[in-house]
C-alpha cells in the first residue's frame, strides 16, 4: 500500500473515531448533567473529544495500517513464488478447484538437464534460470491463464476455459519464445528447453485427475528425447517438436 493511501486511511479512521467520540460525550453530558451545562461546556464537549479522537484514531490507524500492509505482504508471499515471482502451489490449487466448474486445460512443463545446469554452473545460476524460465512463461500466459512453479525446476499453467486448440497455440508460443530467447546467467549463456504434458480438464472433473495425466503425457516426452510437449490425449508432439 502506497504511503498516501495509509495516510488517507488513517485520517479517515481518525475521523470516525472522533465522530464516535463526540457523540459519546454529547450524549453522556446530557444525560447526567442536563442541557443547561451542556450548552455551557458545549466548547469543551466538542473540542475535548475531537481532539483525542483525532489523536488515538490516527495513532490507532497507523498500527491498523501497519497491520494492513503486513497482511498484504504475507498474502504475496503465500500466492507467489518468492524466486520465480510465478504464482505459487498453494495459489495454483485455489485457482484449480478440486471439482472445475468448467473444463479447462492443464499444462505441466519441466526445464531439461536441469541438474546438470546446477552441477555444471552452481545453484546460483540454476536459480537465474528459474527466473528466466518465470519471466519467459509469464510473458506468454499473460491473460490466457494461471503460471506457477509446481516444485524445484517444474512449472504448471492452469487454462480454466480453453479448449485444446488453444493449449496447443499456446505450447507453441512457449516453444518459439525460448528457441528465440538465451537465457543470460552471471556471465554465461545457457539454451534452455522444456519437456511438457498436456490435459484436458473435464466439466466437473478433479484437477487431481487432469495432473496425473498431464504426469504421463510430461514423461513420455522426457522418454522420447525431451524437448517437446506430449498431449495427453493424443500421440501427436506440439510445441517444441513443431508437430502437430
Amino acid at each position: 500500500m502506497k504511503q498516501t493511501e495509509v495516510l488517507v486511511a488513517n485520517l479517515k479512521y481518525a475521523a470516525r473515531i472522533a465522530a464516535i467520540a463526540l457523540v459519546a460525550t454529547v450524549v453522556i453530558v446530557y444525560l447526567f448533567h442536563g442541557y443547561d451545562q451542556l450548552i455551557i461546556w458545549r466548547k469543551t464537549v466538542v473540542a475535548m473529544p475531537l481532539f483525542l479522537g483525532l489523536v488515538f484514531g490516527f495513532f490507532g490507524g497507523s498500527g491498523r495500517g501497519k497491520i494492513r500492509a503486513l497482511n498484504d505482504e504475507l498474502n504475496y508471499r503465500i500466492s507467489y513464488d518468492a524466486l520465480t515471482k510465478v504464482r505459487s502451489r498453494a495459489h495454483f490449487f485455489e485457482c484449480a478447484v478440486p471439482q472445475m466448474v468448467q473444463p479447462g486445460q492443464v499444462m505441466l512443463l519441466d526445464v531439461d538437464h536441469f541438474k546438470l545446469v546446477n552441477d555444471t554452473y552452481g545453484h546460483a545460476v540454476g536459480d537465474d534460470v528459474l527466473v528466466f524460465i518465470g519471466k519467459i512463461l509469464n510473458s506468454v500466459i499473460d491473460g490466457h491463464g494461471v503460471v506457477a512453479r509446481f516444485g524445484g525446476e517444474e512449472f504448471v499453467i492452469l487454462l480454466e476455459g480453453a479448449n485444446k486448440v488453444v493449449a496447443h497455440e499456446l505450447a507453441a508460443d512457449i516453444s518459439s519464445a525460448f528457441a528465440s530467447n538465451v537465457a543470460e546467467a552471471r556471465g554465461h549463456k545457457i539454451n534452455v528447453t522444456l519437456s511438457g504434458g498436456i490435459a484436458a480438464i473435464d466439466n466437473g472433473g478433479h484437477i487431481d485427475t487432469a495432473l496425473q495425466a498431464a504426469d504421463t503425457a510430461l514423461y513420455e516426452a522426457k522418454s522420447a528425447g525431451r524437448n517437446r510437449i506430449y498431449d495427453a490425449n493424443q500421440t501427436n508432439l506440439i510445441g517444441f517438436a513443431a508437430r502437430v
